[in-house]
């Protein structure tokens, strides 16, 4: 089959198929030709510039993205902004490449300048142009998608920094949106969140009055939220409460709960302090919830469940639920505890959830040890 010259990979029989149909009518072959240009426009934009990535730690793809956002021509097609912290991590003094240490540098001055937080507020200020524009997502660092491998970070350093700058943006900008998405799959080969955004930092965003002001009034601005939740590390006893307090409850649609570091290590379950605050509370919208690498009580647990009306999804993993009541499930396990498959039948009658998954969990009517 013979090939267009023009475009690549086309075959020349689809165009005579399309001279044939005008036949020796030149008008009409120009308002054909026109046509096709207008159609493969249109699909062309919708392809890729629907979706829009932005490095927030890079000034020329912030640049790149107001440009497309405020084109007559683009921006109307653009629906959604996936925001991506690309920081060159740990010590400067650790880097022996001339390119990194440029990039460090235009980086660190970008951030002390405030200039990050500049940009973004006129990307979002320009997005209010456009009512398609109607999501904001924040994803994790995937190396090689996003970039090329950008150095290990100091243990304890936090990944809250990018995720506030985009909230006070949000803030400044006033602009709002229908849909704030978090990245799921942010847990999976991501050095157990140490390196990268891994969810907002309950704890931390908490304790610092800037930043859970300028969070929590930056979610207000969406209609819908899926979030991320950071609970901490088991031996936390700050549980941020007022940030816990000011999120918008009413608007969150998923809700995913992991620990600080989420590793194998004991240490590392979720604060049971910030895990007991939010099982206080109500999301009447939420669908989903996802819960990783926790120890709860049946007794507060259950009832919360229980009173999210419109919860269908929950996903428990290396979840340990004590004091489980005998008469909920009468079937015990090899060792002794309680059988999953009975718990997870009970919990999705309690709440008519239509799908309860359940991995590396155990249920006991005693009480389960955080290293079990």
């Amino acid at each position: 089959m013979e090939q267009s010259a023009s475009l690549t990979g086309l075959p020349v029989e689809m165009l005579e198929l399309v001279a044939r149909h005008t036949g020796k009518d030149m008008k009409k072959l120009r308002l054909v030709s026109r046509h096709i240009a207008d159609g493969t426009l249109t699909i062309f934009k919708r392809t890729f510039f629907s979706d829009v990535k932005v490095l927030i730690a890079t000034k020329s793809s912030m640049e790149k993205a107001i440009q497309i956002v405020e084109s007559t021509n683009l921006g109307p097609a653009v629906r959604r902004l996936t925001l991506t912290d690309d920081s060159v991590l740990g010590d400067p003094e650790a880097w022996d490449s001339t390119a990194i240490m440029v990039k460090l540098d235009a980086q660190r001055k970008l951030r002390e300048n405030g200039e990050d937080t500049k940009l973004l507020t006129e990307l979002f200020r320009k997005c209010k142009r456009h009512a398609s524009l109607s999501t904001i997502r924040i994803k994790a660092f995937v190396e090689g998608e996003d970039g090329p491998y950008r150095g290990e970070p100091d243990f304890m350093d936090g990944n809250d920094d990018a995720f506030v700058a985009v909230m006070r943006a949000i803030v400044l900008s006033g602009a709002s949106f229908d849909t704030l998405l978090m990245d799921t799959l942010a847990v999976d080969g991501d050095d157990h969140g140490i390196d990268n955004f891994a969810g907002l930092r309950v704890i931390e965003i908490g304790q610092n009055d800037h930043h859970r002001i300028a969070s929590a009034a930056a979610l207000h601005r969406f209609n819908t939220l899926d979030l991320i939740l950071q609970a901490g590390y088991e031996d936390t006893e700050d549980i941020g409460q007022n940030l816990l307090a000011m999120i918008p409850h009413t608007k969150v649609r998923s809700l995913k709960i992991r620990p600080e570091f989420d590793s194998g290590d004991a240490i590392d379950n979720c604060s049971n302090f910030v895990i007991g605050a939010l099982l206080e509370l109500d999301f009447p919208a939420m669908e989903t919830l996802i819960l990783r690498r926790a120890v709860v009580s049946w007794t507060s647990f259950a009832p919360f469940i229980k009173r999210q009306k419109s919860l269908r999804h929950i996903d428990l993993f290396h979840v340990g639920v004590n004091h489980v009541p005998v008469e909920v499930c009468h079937m015990l396990s090899a060792d002794g505890n309680l059988d999953n498959n009975s718990v997870r039948e009970r919990l999705s009658q309690l709440a008519g959830v239509v799908r309860v998954e359940v991995s590396s969990c155990r249920f006991s009517n005693h009480i389960v040890q955080s290293w079990w």
